[in-house]
């Protein structure tokens, strides 16, 4: 089993991997039914596993290239402190997926005796897209400035993206997500890759495949 959180591959498999999906039911009181329960969709689930980072190349180290503790711990800080979500990515274990998260919480700690390692627990928080809303104003002449600033920022997200290849060869830790992000410039318009591509599943995607870029 592999995990990647956005691109960064744990060096190392944690010993336990535990996944929290707690149901949304809610009681009422009907006058002639008494108590019920009413179905609402299932809450978010929470992640977590903890494990270390190793500060030598001990034989157990699964990732193919291994950073120093250091260079994890400001990793995570910055998917931490980051105002978007990241991609949680398990593969080839039992049951490989792929989900959007955020950092519920994030400790790490030295040990006695363990000088060049680190350890660590995480708790992520799956997140749900719930879309965002615009609001345009009229103007009596010309654009509008709602309209205007939205130009401004399509320009300079589009500026932000390299220019799409008609093909694109699936590298070692990538997504669909993360591919719409980088060439469509936004991670949320994957189906679409899976669909161009005849992908049934867009959470299973492997190095060296072909993927089609619109």
């Amino acid at each position: 089993m592999r995990i990647y959180l956005g691109d960064l591959e744990l060096p190392v498999t944690p010993e336990r991997f535990e996944v929290f999906t707690e149901g949304a039911w809610e009681k009422a009181d009907l006058c002639d039914l008494g108590e019920i329960n009413l179905f609402k969709p299932p809450k978010l689930r929470l992640f977590k596993f903890g494990g270390f980072f190793p500060g030598d190349d001990y034989s157990f180290v699964t990732a193919n290239r291994r950073s120093s503790p250091d260079t994890y711990i400001t990793s995570l800080d910055r998917l931490a402190a980051a105002k978007e979500p990241f991609r949680l990515v398990v593969t080839e274990g039992p049951r490989p997926f792929s989900v959007l998260v955020t950092i519920e919480t994030f400790h790490w700690r030295l040990q006695a005796g363990e000088d060049k390692d680190i350890y660590f627990e995480l708790e992520l928080r799956e997140y749900r897209d719930f879309g965002k809303a615009a609001v345009v104003v009229a103007a009596p002449y010309g654009p509008t400035a709602a309209s205007s600033s939205s130009a401004g920022s399509s320009a300079a997200s589009a500026s932000k993206n390299p220019a799409a290849p008609s093909i694109y060869t699936v590298q070692k830790g990538d997504t669909l997500w993360a591919i719409a992000k980088k060439f469509l410039g936004d991670g949320t318009r994957y189906p679409e890759l899976a669909s161009l591509n005849n992908i049934s599943n867009p959470n299973l995607i492997f190095p060296g495949q072909q993927i089609r870029i619109p």
